[in-house]
């Protein structure tokens, strides 16, 4: 038997009960519909994106939009229930039947996860000022997401209910703590560039006599330049530790 050959009749088959219906759906209006949702979002959206609301949280609506989209797997494997009487001796070979199924639940989810994070990404760049690069961004998604399709496969073979679920939770709690700490957690670089910058500001101001946040005032003797003075002082100790790891790592 050539189980390959089957799934492609089987795929064949379920595409041509629903195919005929599409035309029906067409006529009844709905894609005219949904044809003017798409050009009223799309007006909406972009003038959003022009004008967007200070403190707006965009991290809070990635993380709504992407990790469900991350987390969610499904796959159409055409099964029938006799398939399990009439298949059975094909059992050591299901493999091959089963890949495809695998290899386009995969690709088809991982585009649509795509098309959505395309669409957010002019308002997550604009609105997030530590925003993630669009390239390393797409990776985490893709790696997370095959990841998760990986764990929804394996769950589907479980045979207890009690321990498919007690996995499809902790994987969709892992999906949505990876995105978070993607969106919000900070990486070493970006710790150090303020820190760095801060610095030569700082020496900057020591030969001009400006602080690092603009000229010095006359009200030196009041509570703004006390603060300033204690920011300083913090900031002289976070240079003098910059510069000796510096030094210890060229010795290295």
């Amino acid at each position: 038997m050539d189980l390959k050959l089957l799934w492609k009749q089987r795929r064949t088959g379920f595409w041509n009960g629903i195919l005929p219906y599409l035309g029906y759906v067409i006529q009844s209006g709905v894609a005219m519909v949904f044809l003017f949702l798409v050009i009223a979002f799309s007006a909406w959206y972009t003038s959003f994106v022009q004008n967007i609301p200070a403190e707006f949280p965009i991290r809070w609506i990635a993380l709504l939009l992407l990790a469900p989209l991350v987390m969610f797997s499904s796959y159409r494997t055409y099964l029938l229930p006799a398939d399990i009487v009439f298949l059975r001796p094909q059992e050591y070979r299901m493999q091959e039947y089963l890949k495809n199924s695998f290899a386009r639940g995969i690709i088809y989810k991982s585009l649509g996860l795509l098309l959505v994070f395309v669409t957010l990404w002019p308002l997550y760049v604009r609105a997030d000022l530590d925003a993630r690069p669009f390239g390393w961004f797409i990776v985490f998604l893709l790696l997370w997401k095959g990841l998760s399709s990986y764990g929804a496969w394996q769950e589907l073979r479980m045979v207890q209910v009690g321990a498919s679920r007690g996995y499809r939770l902790l994987r969709w709690a892992l999906a949505v703590l990876a995105v978070g700490a993607w969106l919000w957690q900070l990486t070493s670089a970006q710790r150090m560039v303020p820190a760095v910058t801060g610095c030569g500001l700082h020496r900057r101001s020591a030969h001009t006599g400006e602080t690092s946040g603009g000229v010095g005032t006359s009200d030196s003797g009041g509570a703004g330049a006390g603060w300033q003075g204690y920011a300083d002082a913090w900031l002289v100790r976070g240079c003098t530790f910059i510069r000796t790891e510096s030094k210890f790592a060229s010795l290295a």
